[in-house]
């Protein structure tokens, strides 16, 4: 009896340690494929210009590490301002300094895990093969990154790919919390519905109320009752917690974020809002063939390319659908409420609103190419469920000819990223870590000059002052067109004819303190105010420019001529006094009480 019992126990040891090696082998495996799809995110994330946007989070990032943690003096936009990106940036910049680099990095360290969290997700305990993982290999390890495009918002941020990342950590916790109720998953649900609620509404939108809302409904449907209770309260706190800090830091004088109204398309927009939806959706699952032939001379011309990629829509279609019969039917009976898989069923609560918000709410982008990124939930959660869900992956009668139909995308998707590798369209600027050639020559005109403070438009400011480590330091001002298509730098009293930016910029720039220490200033004008804008609206004549200079500033000490833009170079003495007068005391305390970064001091 003796030596029975000891062969069992030994036989269920040696089961564990084989099923403990046999986890880590698979979780080496997903890491592999995330640093494969970070590799690829990095690589061709090098075809997009960093502009005004990221420079600018990134010089929000630097200060929160350097004496501003609230942010103080900061207006932040509703759309493009998330605290994850802000937080990450700077992090990275304490290491690579203060430079184009970190803008480069961060996207794809969060679409890396993205990519693991999603293979998590996607495979049970019960059921992991290669097989299981197609739907994530084809449409988040391998996206159609030649394309261009519309998709590229995968490599840039601030673009909802930290909050994605964090939503799907949240999810892997929430999954793990169901099975075992370990503490650990607890605190890290806590910890991610919290950060989602301090930093972007969009991870609200698809991850904090799904969750709510899955966990009412286990309550009311009586399946595991103490679960779905435990599970309530604790994202309710962390929402609460979320909030009441984001109050506090509001009430402490922290940054500010610019609330636009949302609401409800309208019925004489909305057949272009909804064309616009559609075609955004195709280019986010690769599948827009439209224009392409069906052999090209090159991968991203070829149409069989995201012809193929149907393949892997389609599962995501079905899995859908089988998740919504479950929260309709509930499990059957004797079947506990892991048949019905509560993660599954928030990621479809997600993927619906956010396809809903996406298509019907109007919001600041909604007839631009950029409203893609709003959909990065139906894309991420689609291919989930695709692999969570095991009989949506035999959309033909044969499973095994279901998942060889699957397989046909991922190979075509390989030959398209390959043969795309090295190629660059005629209209890219930037290859590797560098600037359009319009920034390059401005940076070249102010070294040579030896200047080193100075306004320019929005679009041109924060990306030089980042790209030059902070040696040069540019701030954004307003440059505004009226209905004559006149420019003019926008008028305001109490700061001497230098209106700041609208947003994603620090007003205490803009006060005596930050001029003081320079003998001269600069600014930078000709070019528009919008980029999307043509050369041949660039606004008034340079006698009227110069004057409106002449009156505000003194004569301008050198004018330096540029390729469609022009340096204007004042003594600052003017200026200073312009602003000791008119800002008074109160301006002036703000500027005291404000930390700053000290590279800008320099």
């Amino acid at each position: 009896m003796e030596i029975l019992k000891y062969k069992l126990y030994n036989n269920h040891a040696e089961l564990e340690y084989s099923y403990k090696n046999k986890n880590v082998i698979i979780f080496l495996y997903y890491v592999v494929l995330a640093i494969f799809s970070s590799f690829l995110c990095y690589h061709f994330g090098f075809r997009y210009v960093r502009e005004a946007d990221q420079s600018s989070t990134l010089l929000a990032g630097y200060e929160f590490l350097h004496g501003n943690p609230l942010l103080a003096g900061w207006k932040m936009p509703s759309d493009s301002f998330w605290l994850e990106d802000v937080v990450a940036t700077g992090l990275i910049s304490a290491v690579t300094g203060l430079s184009l680099r970190p803008l480069y990095l961060l996207p794809p360290i969060w679409w890396g895990l993205i990519t693991l969290f999603s293979c998590i997700l996607s495979c049970s305990t019960k059921r992991r093969s290669f097989t299981s993982l197609l739907p994530v290999l084809v449409l988040l390890v391998l996206p159609p990154f030649q394309d261009g495009g519309a998709i590229g918002f995968l490599t840039l941020m601030p673009y909802h790919l930290g909050t994605m990342a964090f939503v799907l950590a949240g999810l892997t916790c929430i999954d793990r919390f169901l099975k075992n109720r370990r503490a650990i998953y607890a605190i890290g649900i806590s910890a991610t519905v919290f950060i989602v609620c301090v930093s972007d509404p969009f991870g609200q939108v698809c991850f904090v109320m799904p969750a709510v809302l899955t966990a009412a409904w286990m309550w009311c449907r009586n399946h595991d009752r103490d679960v779905a209770r435990n599970l309530l309260m604790l994202v309710l706190a962390a929402v609460v917690l979320g909030m009441s800090v984001a109050f506090l830091r509001q009430s402490l004088g922290g940054f500010r974020s610019a609330g636009l109204p949302v609401f409800f398309c309208s019925l004489d927009d909305f057949p272009a809002h909804f064309g616009m939806s559609v075609r955004s959706l195709l280019d986010l699952f690769g599948i827009n063939f439209f224009g392409l032939s069906l052999w090209g001379h090159q991968a991203h011309h070829m149409a069989i390319v995201p012809l193929a990629r149907w393949a892997s829509v389609l599962p995501a279609v079905m899995a859908l659908r089988s998740t919504l019969r479950a929260i309709a039917n509930g499990p059957a009976k004797g079947r506990d409420i892991q048949a019905v898989d509560p993660v599954a069923i928030m990621m479809s609560i997600g993927l619906i609103l956010t396809l809903v918000a996406g298509i019907f709410i109007n919001p600041l982008l909604s007839h631009s190419e950029e409203i893609i990124r709003f959909f990065s939930p139906v894309l991420i959660f689609g291919a989930i469920l695709a692999a969570r869900t095991g009989p949506a992956l035999s959309i033909l009668k044969s499973p095994v000819l279901g998942r060889m139909v699957m397989v046909l995308p991922v190979v075509l998707s390989v030959f398209a990223l390959s043969v795309e590798w090295t190629v660059r369209k005629e209209s890219e600027v930037a290859i590797g870590l560098s600037l359009p050639r319009d920034r390059q020559s401005i940076i070249r005109a102010l070294e040579a000059n030896h200047l080193n403070f100075g306004y320019a438009n929005y679009w041109h400011a924060s990306i030089i002052t980042v790209e030059t480590g902070g040696h040069i330091v540019a701030r954004p001002i307003n440059l505004l067109s009226d209905g004559k298509q006149q420019t003019r730098i926008a008028i305001l009293a109490k700061l001497c004819g230098i209106e700041p930016s609208g947003w994603l910029r620090n007003e205490n720039w803009y006060t005596k303190q930050y001029l003081s220490g320079n003998r001269e200033f600069f600014i930078l004008s000709g070019y528009t105010d919008a980029p999307q804008q043509s050369a041949g609206q660039t606004g008034s004549s340079p006698t009227d420019i110069e004057q409106y200079f002449d009156d505000r500033f003194g004569k301008a000490k050198k004018i330096i001529p540029l390729e469609g833009a022009t340096l204007y170079v004042f003594d600052s003495e003017k200026l200073m006094t312009c602003l000791s007068h008119q800002t008074g005391t109160a301006a002036l305390q703000t500027s005291r009480d404000s930390p700053r970064p000290n590279v800008m001091m320099q």
